[in-house]
């Protein structure tokens, strides 16, 4: 662990934006980098988690500081102060595997929480070491990092196939939800008693509540015969635990009755109470394909689903929306009970795609993505086109809009390669942190620049649009 004092990355003050404290910072090396979480801290920073391969830059170019994975792709995890100033990087890794993280959450006190998926070995710092079984393929991993970047534990999961964790929330108690997908059994104990999660199929979803220690408190699944995996969750002001992902043939949790997927694979939204009784089951889908992009509870006890679909997507209760090309996204609203409130979509002729969602104290929310081309970026009914300048076709955004889902501004990322927001969050204070990748170079809105050390970098940007 490489802990920072008041040192920068690579940063950079945006010279074409009136707004204070508007930052970016750069993450890495002469290979690819990647990121897959962000998270906001009640203290105001923010910490993101991803991958680096053989060595990476996370220092000042006056005082270079890397981390070395060995030559393998090695999971890092860094946070920044509310100025964009780092304040430390430590990294997962052991043997000679690809590791990848999945998401990151906030802990009650400065802390955070990261998982994904790993095989054979994987390292923390300073500690402990877990061990997949010999037979397993990839195993669920959850840590906990401290404020200083230590490890404070760290639990493995999973049987002898593969198995990953892909979404991480906490609750009003500092409780940790962790969602993803498993298949055949999961071995866990709860309350000291050993019991096992089994899939009912290919590849079921499972949700897991734990304690801020790490111990399993209670564990649930949803799916059925196909394959099913979960890919977000989040928990609401009044204790509803809501979890979404996607799905093909009949699937189900609890007795609750099952739901059949319109095309290959649909999206369902599944709710549970603080105890882990199944609420309901909601589900969106047509013939094309569909893709969660991320959910965020609202104060009054609701969510946002966002996500991306082709072709015809057919709403709970029977509405649809219609892509205008190949993949539009979308953003639905579900009330404490799961109904449909809002639903609308926004896109072009050619791709666009959501990774992320927050909502802010104010009720706004701030959606991270990519366009192609041509692209409407207002919901809805009305209009706000924009057109990719930079010379790859592929245009990062960071999407503002109001409570009721309608448009309010855009801050493009445009590159000569990729450029992708995949990750948002609101820190405390309501700064709008965003994150993502790009190669080459890659422009902040009308701002400055970024020029990547190698295939691909890692960026970090406030904003407040």
């Amino acid at each position: 662990m490489i802990r920072f004092a008041l040192s920068a990355l690579f940063l950079l003050v945006f010279s074409g934006c009136s707004q204070e404290e508007t930052w970016a910072v750069q993450v890495g090396g002469a290979n690819v980098d990647s990121v897959f979480g962000i998270a906001g801290l009640e203290d105001g920073r923010a910490c993101i988690t991803g991958t680096f391969i053989a060595t990476a830059d996370f220092g000042t170019r006056a005082r270079p500081l890397t981390l070395d994975s060995g030559g393998y792709s090695d999971i890092f995890v860094s946070c920044y102060r509310a100025d964009g100033t780092p304040e430390y990087v430590t990294h997962f890794g052991v043997t000679q595997k690809n590791d990848q993280p999945r998401a990151i959450t906030a802990l009650p006190g400065g802390d955070v929480a990261v998982t994904g998926f790993f095989s054979k070995t994987l390292g923390t710092e300073p500690g402990p070491v877990l061990q997949a079984p010999g037979r397993a393929n990839a195993d669920i991993f959850l840590a906990r990092v401290d404020a200083n970047g230590n490890t404070v534990w760290a639990r493995r999961f999973g049987g002898t196939k593969a198995d990953s964790g892909r979404a991480l929330a906490t609750d009003g108690d500092g409780n940790l939800l962790l969602a993803g997908t498993f298949q055949d059994v999961i071995p866990y104990t709860e309350n000291g008693v050993g019991h096992k999660l089994a899939s009912a199929g290919s590849r079921d979803a499972f949700l897991f509540k734990l304690s801020a220690d790490g111990d399993i408190i209670w564990a649930r699944r949803f799916g059925g015969s196909a394959s099913d995996e979960a890919f977000a969750v989040t928990a609401t002001d009044n204790g509803t635990i809501v979890m979404a992902g996607i799905f093909a043939g009949e699937a189900s949790s609890g007795d609750l009755p099952a739901r059949k997927s319109a095309g290959y694979n649909d999206i369902f939204v599944q709710a549970f109470s603080a105890d882990g009784v199944p609420l309901w089951t909601r589900t969106l889908g047509g013939a094309g394909q569909e893709y969660v992009g991320g959910l965020t509870a609202t104060g009054d006890g609701g969510v946002w689903l966002a996500g991306s679909f082709q072709q015809e997507m057919v709403l709970p209760g029977g509405g649809q929306l219609v892509s205008e090309g190949s993949t539009d996204a979308f953003i639905v609203y579900f009330n404490s009970d799961g109904n449909l409130q809002r639903a609308s979509s926004f896109g072009g002729a050619e791709v666009e795609l959501v990774y992320g969602i927050t909502a802010a104290a104010d009720g706004s929310l701030w959606l991270a993505g990519h366009f192609q081309g041509e692209a409407d970026l207002a919901p809805g009914s009305a209009t706000s086109v924009y057109r990719a300048s930079g010379t790859a076709d592929t245009e990062g955004f960071v999407l503002a809009l109001d409570s009721d889902g309608n448009h309010r501004d855009a801050l493009l990322l445009a590159g000569d390669d990729v450029a992708i927001a995949n990750g948002i969050t609101v820190s405390a204070g309501g700064a709008v942190i965003a994150t993502g990748i790009f190669g080459k170079d890659m422009q902040i809105g009308s701002g400055d620049k970024l020029t990547s050390r190698g295939k691909s970098d890692v960026f970090v940007l406030r904003t407040s649009l």
